[in-house]
Parts: structure tokens; C-alpha cells; sequence
């Protein structure tokens, strides 16, 4: 994984001038950076110890090593492998007699692993959590190798602290321990309320540690994490709807795993809608990137960033669509209007225009097909993009697929790399 570019903005006075200020949202040009003569937020990255962060932020997994690429989609119950040489595709399972994913439920397919959260990749091997009886939540952290064989049991997880269960939606392994949140519904006093959770859990061990947790009235927190050296970057957005107008809080705060203490960063209460499920990238201690996933019908989507305290609106988008931001892009995917734009931090454009969807028909039999954007990675040579397919008639109702464009082309070209027809 590409270390993290580190950059310093040209001049504070510069940003207070583009950025929001009180409660108002500015329309800021992007702003210029240069490198930074310091290493600060990031350190050196180390494949399988540092967490790669071109992959977090969704529910479905993606897992690349030199040779391969996995996938599952979300709470998936096959586990996916492409061959980058051969250019082969498949359920990750070597017995040539298994009819792998021709059934929902093959448990005697060596790929079927029905995951909780996500697929994690460390110490050469794909790790994944399951249901295993057993105590505390009945969940259990499992491994393979990377050609899909000696699969084995690791560990008795627990996720459960009171009577409460904190279901991990995601797996992120980072430095020796496994990262994760999720927002519970509970009752306080007979009041109702919504508990957004952060959380660590040990692979060893199985001890699931709370890091965090904020009790709100607003059930659509969605947390956002971001990995860099010794610190677990993550951030919390909500929004209110006033009589008038929108009211968005967002929060940003981070974790030292050698301290094991949290630095509130910054704390934001705008006027208006600034998007919902934003997602953080962390380019230095001095430059967060943030994106929302989900705008208002006929807006169109905005890149922010934070500097001195302030939130910029570093970069316009024109198209209206899913939003997300990678490693070094940020992109909006439009399937109703067939609209792919992608551009680099600075704003710079890589590709804006119409993305292959037709083929992707051909995976699935029946033409009444919908097609709405999962998650999506990638940096400015490649977009992979989980794509759910939802048909009108046939049996099973939805499918997904990881789809793979190559963004160096005129038109970028897809390739199908995975294909679960059971979701």
C-alpha cells in the first residue's frame, strides 16, 4: 500500500478566506498544497500490519495482494478470489468436486464463510469472523490461506458486554488488533435512544474493548475510520431537520493505540445539509479529507476539507450520485444516469462521463435489472466498485458483483472480478 501523502497547505489566511465560518457553508475553490518536510499523521506502511485504508470505510470486503484479488459483499456467504495473471474468477475453494456457490448455502464449499463485518488480510492469511457456538455473542475469528486452503479456527470472539451486542460491521486489522463499530438501538431509564459504538477486539485473546461510545437520539450515525501510524482515526455524523432548514453535526476524533487515549479534533455544527455517511481520509495531521456518501435528491455531491479549525469545501462535484473518497481520489457514481466522475484531491479531473453497466447484464439472466452502487476503492489508475443487481422477476431477487475500471483508458474498461449471485 502507498505511504500517504503528506502536505501543507500554502497559507492559513488563504484557507479562513475559502472555508466556512459560524454556521454558513462557503463554495471554496480547492486549495493548493506542496509536500510537507514532515512525517506526522503517517508513518511507514507495512502490508499486512497497517490497515489499508484504499478498503475501509464500507460494508463489503476487499482484500488485494500481488497476485490476487477477494471479495465478499456484505454480510457475504461465499468467499471471491481473481487471478491477476490467469484472469481466472471464483469461489476461493480448491476441491475440484464442490459445486461451490450453486446452492445459498454449500457449507461444504472450503469458500463459504458467511462473515460478520468484514474480510481481513494479515500474516499472510485471509482472516474472517462467523457464528461458532460458543459464548459471549457466539462469534469466532477464522483464517485460510491465501489459496483457500488450511482453513482453520483461530479464536472464541466475544461481542457482548452487559446484555448488549456490539456486532461488528467491520474487521479492520491494524497493528495487532482488530477495529470496528456499530449503532445499537437501547432503552435508558425507558427512554429510547441510539448508541454509537467504537470498539477494538483482540485476535488472540477475543476481548472486545469499548473506545468510545455516544448515546444521541438520531439513529443514522454512520462512523467512518481511518487508519495512520499509532493513531485510529474516526468520525461521527448526524443530521437534524429543522422546520426550514437542515442542521449537520459532525465530529472527528482520534485514538492513540500506544496511549489509549482519545483527542477530540474537531466538533462542527452547520446550517444546511453537507451529505450523510461521510467518509475521512487522512492526508497529514494538518489536512483531513472528508466525503459524503449520500446527498439530497438533485444536489449534487462536495468534497471537504479541514485546515485550521475550518471546514473547506475543497471541490465541486457535477454529478449527482454515491460519493466516496480513496486513496488519493474522490468520486460520485451515478447508475440511473449512467455518470461516472472521478477526480484527484486537488480537483483535477481523471475521468467524467458515461461507465459500462450493459455487461454486467450478462452475468445474470433477465433484462429487468437495477443496478445501485455499493461501495467503491481505488486510486487515479483504478476504480473497484461493488455493484448490487436487483431483478424484477427470477429467483434470487439481487446479486453483486466487483467490478473493476481501469481509469487509464479513454473510456474506462470494466472487468468483472467477482460475481455472488446469493445476495
Amino acid at each position: 500500500m502507498k505511504r500517504f501523502v503528506l502536505t501543507v497547505l500554502l497559507s492559513i489566511a488563504f484557507c479562513f478566506a475559502a472555508c466556512t465560518h459560524g454556521t454558513g457553508e462557503a463554495t471554496a475553490v480547492p486549495l493548493k498544497t506542496a509536500p510537507s518536510a514532515t512525517q506526522t499523521a503517517a508513518e511507514k506502511v507495512v502490508q499486512g500490519w497497517d490497515f489499508d485504508n484504499r478498503f475501509g470505510g464500507g460494508q463489503c470486503s476487499v482484500v488485494e495482494t500481488d497476485a490476487a484479488y477477494y471479495y465478499t459483499a456484505p454480510g457475504g456467504t461465499y468467499l471471491y478470489y481473481y487471478d491477476k495473471v490467469s484472469g481466472e474468477r471464483d469461489v476461493l475453494c480448491g476441491r475440484p468436486e464442490c459445486i461451490h456457490d450453486v446452492e445459498p448455502e454449500n457449507k461444504s464449499c472450503n469458500g463459504f464463510v458467511r462473515l460478520y463485518g468484514t474480510l481481513g488480510y494479515w500474516d499472510d492469511r485471509l482472516h474472517y469472523l462467523t457464528y461458532s457456538p460458543g459464548p459471549n455473542g457466539n462469534v469466532a475469528l477464522f483464517s485460510m490461506k491465501l489459496d483457500g486452503t488450511d482453513k482453520r479456527f483461530d479464536t472464541q470472539m466475544s461481542i457482548v458486554i452487559g446484555s448488549v451486542y456490539y456486532t461488528p460491521q467491520r474487521l479492520d486489522y491494524h497493528r495487532g488488533m482488530l477495529y470496528s463499530y456499530c449503532t445499537n438501538e437501547i432503552v435508558r431509564n425507558g427512554v429510547p435512544s441510539c448508541e454509537t459504538c467504537i470498539f477494538r477486539m483482540d485476535p488472540k485473546t477475543g476481548e472486545l474493548k469499548k473506545l468510545f461510545s455516544l448515546e444521541t437520539d438520531h439513529s443514522d450515525s454512520d462512523p467512518s475510520l481511518f487508519y495512520a501510524g499509532k493513531y485510529v482515526y474516526f468520525s461521527l455524523d448526524h443530521r437534524e431537520k429543522t422546520d426550514d432548514n437542515w442542521i449537520t453535526y459532525l465530529d472527528i476524533r482520534r485514538y492513540d493505540i500506544e496511549t489509549e487515549q482519545i483527542e477530540d479534533l474537531y466538533h462542527f455544527r452547520k446550517e444546511g445539509y453537507l451529505g450523510a455517511r461521510m467518509r475521512i481520509w487522512v492526508d497529514s495531521e494538518d489536512l483531513i479529507y472528508l466525503m459524503p456518501c449520500d446527498m439530497l435528491d438533485g444536489v449534487t455531491n462536495k468534497l471537504y476539507q479541514i485546515f485550521g479549525g475550518e471546514l473547506c469545501v475543497a471541490v465541486d462535484f457535477e454529478t449527482e450520485g454515491i460519493g466516496g473518497i480513496s486513496n488519493g481520489i474522490a468520486y460520485v457514481l451515478s447508475t440511473p444516469k449512467n455518470r461516472m466522475e472521478v477526480r484527484r484531491l486537488d480537483g483535477s479531473v481523471i475521468y467524467s462521463g458515461a461507465w459500462e453497466l450493459d455487461s454486467l447484464r450478462e452475468l445474470i439472466s433477465g433484462k429487468e435489472t437495477d443496478f445501485y452502487v455499493g461501495d467503491a476503492f481505488g486510486n487515479e489508475n483504478e476504480l473497484l466498485v461493488s455493484i448490487n443487481m436487483f431483478k424484477a422477476s427470477n429467483n434470487p431477487p439481487s446479486s453483486t458483483c466487483l467490478v473493476k475500471y481501469d481509469l487509464t483508458k479513454p473510456t474506462p474498461e470494466a472487468t468483472v472480478l467477482a460475481f455472488d449471485p446469493w445476495q
